[in-house]
């Protein structure tokens, strides 16, 4: 793959979803048919996920650019530790 400076591109990803039922109510009331639905519920959930690796290829000529390059990288990671333990939280 040919690539100009500073351009980005997506090179792979993952997609998963998941389903998952879940069931509750009075024990072995909620199970009877047809009257089961008056002493329980039951809740199906689905959810996806997708996961992309994108990536920005940066050509160092010198030194001075290699250290605004790294400082600027530790800089995001910061911001994206700080977004990551924000989400925990939430």
């Amino acid at each position: 793959m040919t690539v100009e400076d500073g351009d980005t591109i997506a090179i792979g990803g993952i997609i998963m979803d998941s389903d998952s039922i879940t069931s509750s109510g009075i024990p072995y009331l909620d199970r009877i048919p047809y009257l089961g639905a008056l002493f329980g519920t039951k809740t199906k959930m689905t959810s996806r996920t997708e996961l992309i690796v994108f990536l920005t290829p940066r050509v160092i000529y010198d030194t001075a650019q290699m250290t605004d390059a790294t400082d600027e990288l530790k800089e995001k990671m910061k911001d994206l530790r700080k977004m990551i333990g924000q989400g925990l939280r939430a």
